[in-house]
């Protein structure tokens, strides 16, 4: 029994090495954890279905009834997307292949699946391949995951060159939300300070470290170059107390009255000179 169990686990592990899944495209430093995520909605639910009403625009015709089926990775050529009608009659609208495409940014996804069955060549898009577009945003809100049909863009006569056809779907999933930080970039300054700051560790540590266990050294003595910073510290002081608190200079000269240690006013001395 055990050994069926470990034979079964390596069999899975090999089928999920042959899926061929959509290739994530974009730049390594800003790639918001999209491989991580895609994978996670993945597991979670390979396979979607989903019922939609296509409506006419004329109200004599019957409105189409299609089911949607996603198949998110899976064997080389593949349907990623099935459509599929009330008598069964089904149609590619993407494959799984190598040219299926995976991008996204912060809480949302989109998956690009191309190579389906044509469209008529005297009908829409001129007879071009149908691509199937897949978002996947962020559910944060607690909603039930949902599958279901955006739109289909297509076009009839010569289509311009800039324009696509495709069918869009969109799927709710809290895998696809991102946990990803921003990095914060750091100025020159801050980069500077940092160094510095690490220098400066280095030197106060390590110096101790020498003075203490191979100098012999206590107490102040075990910083390096103790005597320099406090000679750095002394004319710092200097510096401050001549900046920031500058007194009155007391004048040489000395009157009468200073020399008897006499107190007078200016007021009668001046009275005194006045006048009579």
């Amino acid at each position: 029994m055990y050994t069926f169990f470990v034979f079964l686990i390596i069999l899975m592990l090999i089928n999920e090495s042959k899926l061929i899944c959509p290739v994530w495209i974009g730049e390594a430093g800003h790639n918001y954890n999209i491989k991580e995520r895609f994978d996670a909605v993945r597991k979670d639910s390979n396979k979607l279905t989903v019922t939609h009403v296509h409506s006419r625009s004329k109200s004599s015709e019957k409105d189409d009834i299609y089911d949607y089926t996603l198949t998110f990775c899976g064997d080389e050529g593949t349907n990623a997307v099935l459509q599929e009608d009330t008598s069964k009659n089904k149609k590619s609208i993407g494959k799984i292949d190598n040219s299926s495409i995976l991008v996204g940014g912060e809480d949302i996804l989109l998956l690009m699946y191309h190579h389906g069955d044509p469209y008529h060549s005297n009908g829409h898009c001129n007879g071009i391949s149908r691509n199937a577009w897949v978002i996947l945003r962020c559910e944060d809100q607690g909603e039930k995951p949902v599958f279901k049909v955006v739109e289909e863009g297509r076009y009839k006569g010569i289509l311009p060159t800039d324009t696509p056809c495709y069918y869009l779907f969109e799927y709710n999933h809290p895998g696809a939300c991102s946990n990803f930080v921003k990095p914060i970039k750091l100025s020159p300054g801050a980069i500077f300070c940092i160094i510095f700051i690490g220098i400066a560790a280095a030197y106060l540590v390590f110096g101790i470290i020498y003075k203490r266990f191979v100098l012999g050294a206590k107490g102040f003595e075990q910083i390096p170059n103790f005597a320099f910073w406090r000679k750095v510290g002394n004319a710092s002081a200097d510096g401050c107390d001549f900046v920031c608190r500058r007194q009155e200079e007391v004048s040489a000269y000395k009157g009468m009255t200073n020399a008897l240690d006499i107190e007078s006013n200016d007021r009668e001395i001046d009275e005194g000179l006045l006048p009579m």
